[in-house]
């Protein structure tokens, strides 16, 4: 039996290589993602440690110096939280975008494989084909010596 061979098998290894790459990138993409919401997280609590010391503050009657500088911290936290926040939404994009490509790339592989494997059918149907005609030929021949035994 001959052996198969696939003619687009290179563009198959590099629908599959594009796969991966896509894979890492979008990994990356995410942990990315999920760093600036990690860091939403800690400037979020750090927030509310600060409210909670003011609150307490006040209730010892802090000076006016430490208030506005509690203030003046809490304004710089809401700024973080903005930059943060534009972080979280440009990495949401690129995240979705890496997941489009990687599907888009899945999609090609996939039509890739389904020609491979009709390849694949078609060339076991012809080999299949080509034993039946060997076979019939053998038979005939086995046919026409036992004829001209007899």
């Amino acid at each position: 039996m001959a052996k198969f061979n696939f003619k687009l098998q290179n563009l198959l290894d590099i629908k599959e290589k594009l796969e991966n790459q896509k894979k890492n990138e979008l990994a990356q993409a995410i942990e990315k993602l999920n760093k600036y919401k990690k860091q939403k997280e800690d400037v979020e609590f750090e927030k509310k440690n600060i409210l909670n010391e003011m609150k307490q503050s006040i209730e010892r009657k802090i000076s006016a110096d430490g208030i506005k500088k509690a203030n003046d911290y809490m304004v710089f936290l809401k700024k973080v939280l903005i930059q943060i926040e534009k972080n979280i939404n440009i990495s949401e994009k690129v995240v979705d975008k890496k997941r489009e490509e990687l599907m888009k790339i899945i999609s090609e592989r996939k039509t890739y494989e389904a020609l491979k494997e009709k390849a694949l059918e078609e060339f076991i149907k012809e080999e299949n084909m080509k034993e039946q005609k060997i076979l019939d030929e053998i038979g005939g021949y086995k046919f026409i010596k036992k004829s001209e035994d007899e």
